[in-house]
């Protein structure tokens, strides 16, 4: 069942962001437009796949090696869809005030940490927060240089779709 309404809202929303990419110069959508129109192929595979599969009478993909499928729960949400999606909101807030690079820079750190909490239980040691400020400079050093000065591209900043 939850591919069915992940697939549709995947196809919903890839055709409501395509339709905001038509006011965009055809160079500047082409980007755009094909991950919009490869997220709408991807919900249309996921309607399809659970079809196609109880036709031909063969099991889910995660049952297929004998793993337990576990159970959608409050940790679950809250862990894997809730704080992501906050991260990624804050991330939103950071790029329209302070910037690409700062918002990336930070986006990279949060991520790095909140994995390592996820997998270890604890905050970072001092080795690991090294490592992850390292991987953070070092990213975002390599997506100005490629970007901004190899490229000629300027950072995004703003929204991609207009509000009001």
């Amino acid at each position: 069942m939850s591919n069915y309404v992940l697939g549709v809202i995947l196809i919903v929303f890839s055709g409501l962001l395509f339709t905001q990419t038509a006011e965009l110069d055809s160079d500047a959508a082409l980007l755009p437009n094909i991950v919009l129109v490869g997220m709408g192929i991807l919900g249309i595979l996921m309607i399809v796949d659970p079809l196609i599969r109880k036709a031909l009478n063969k099991p889910k993909i995660e049952e297929k090696d004998g793993g337990e499928v576990k159970p959608f729960t409050m940790n679950i949400f809250i862990f894997q869809i809730l704080i992501p999606a906050g991260i990624l909101i804050f991330t939103y807030f950071m790029l329209t005030w302070f910037g690409f690079y700062i918002a990336s820079f930070f986006l990279i750190l949060i991520i790095f940490f909140y994995h390592n909490y996820r997998m270890e239980h604890r905050f970072p040691p001092s080795g690991k927060m090294m490592k992850g400020l390292v991987f953070a400079v070092t990213s975002v050093a390599f997506m100005y240089v490629l970007f901004s000065i190899l490229i000629g591209l300027p950072t995004p900043d703003g929204t991609i779709v207009q509000l009001g």
